[in-house]
């Protein structure tokens, strides 16, 4: 069976980009007069998500329309869905359009200042960014096709360098050194001036080692077998020889001998990004790779409502397999809400593999003395919020 022909003029976007999107639909089949196209962007409405344009076709600002094979144009109607809070834009069809005619899908604005009155990309990368499409026949219940629209969004500009370093090393010890090429929002990036350099030194010492380094199209390099070969306080510096631009990292304290570590990492905490019950990975990810923390805990709600046994089980499996004792350590976590002035609203850590969610409506869980008695210490670890 053929399939419809969708793309996006531009297929590429930077994160951050204020422009005019262009999502061209053309139908392999014909679409009668009053057929309905929905058009989804797939955004929460949040302030680093892509931009909810607008459908008053009288303002010209981050304005959504589309455009028929005959030029006309056609408002959209914005359609809320109160029960996910999500949204999406309907057009109907004022006359018919033939098979492999382009339906056009326009956001930002018909002006000519895209920069100043077109939609907003959002602020995050990402690989294949989708947008949805259905379309749906008069008197018809089930759409006649749903079809997705890929772009790709990457990192804007080079705005600065994150330098990842232990805290506590041992002198003549190695160690590994991630340096981040980041844009203004955080995002990895490799959008820099063509043979841009970066020069790496040590702060105040060892003057003999400069190393000039590429800006990589991954956006960040892990630099390994790094050492101090005297005790003390360092930093790594780096310096970008073409705007002069320099970038110090967190102290790094260097002793002659030690059994020491310092470990970063969060036992309560959520990421506005991602959803630890609808995403657990993409934000076990994030808190590893963009976050570069050592350790993370999941904090799942106790009732059902919020994270019902599949979640929980879910949860459980990807917090397993992302595991990596000298890497990332990851916790099964959760959030118990008890009596109100006695027991107070805990975050229970499980160090044991594959436990239930303790739940206040449960008997075996509805209090924390019963909690107590049915675990040990080290399969356990509770505090305060």
């Amino acid at each position: 069976m053929r399939r419809s022909i969708c793309s996006c003029n531009p297929h590429v976007a930077i994160s951050g980009e204020r422009l005019t999107w262009k999502f061209i639909y053309t139908p392999v089949t014909d679409l009668p007069k009053g057929a309905k196209i929905k058009f989804d962007l797939l955004s929460q409405g949040r302030t680093f998500d892509w931009e909810q344009p607008q459908t008053d076709i009288k303002k010209k600002n981050n304005l959504i329309w589309a455009e028929l094979p005959n030029k006309k144009v056609i408002a959209a109607k914005k359609i809320e869905n109160h029960t996910d809070f999500s949204s999406f834009y309907e057009f109907e069809l004022p006359t018919p359009i033939k098979a492999l005619e382009p339906f056009t899908i326009c956001i930002g604005t018909p002006l000519e200042t895209v920069e100043k009155n077109g939609n907003l990309c959002q602020l995050f990368t990402q690989r294949k960014r989708l947008f949805n499409l259905s379309v749906m026949l008069p008197g018809k219940k089930e759409p006649l096709e749903s079809e997705s629209f890929h772009l790709d969004v990457r990192g804007s500009k080079l705005c600065n360098i994150r330098i990842i370093t232990p805290s506590i090393v041992a002198k003549n010890k190695r160690f590994d050194v991630i340096l981040r090429f980041e844009d203004k929002y955080g995002n990895l990036t490799n959008n820099a001036p063509e043979n841009t350099l970066i020069e790496l030194s040590y702060e105040n010492l060892r003057e003999n080692l400069s190393w000039k380094l590429f800006i990589p199209e991954t956006g960040f390099i892990n630099l390994p077998n790094l050492y101090f070969n005297e005790i003390g306080v360092y930093k790594i510096q780096l310096k970008n020889l073409s705007t002069n631009e320099t970038y110090l990292s967190d102290p790094i304290k260097c002793f002659n001998e030690t059994d020491l570590n310092v470990f970063w990492g969060l036992l309560h905490g959520e990421s506005d990004r991602f959803d630890s019950t609808d995403n657990i990975e993409s934000c076990l990810r994030h808190f590893r790779d963009d976050k570069a923390l050592n350790f993370y805990a999941t904090s799942s709600f106790d009732s059902e409502k919020e994270t019902s046994n599949d979640a929980w089980k879910h949860i459980s499996q990807k917090v397993l397999e992302l595991n990596e004792d000298d890497r990332f350590v990851t916790i099964l976590g959760q959030q118990y809400k008890g009596e109100p002035k006695e027991e107070g609203l805990r975050q229970f850590l499980f160090l044991k593999e594959s436990k239930p969610i303790l739940r206040k409506k449960d008997i075996k869980s509805n209090s924390l003395k019963k909690i107590y008695k049915s675990y040990r210490p080290k399969e356990l670890c509770l505090g305060l919020i």
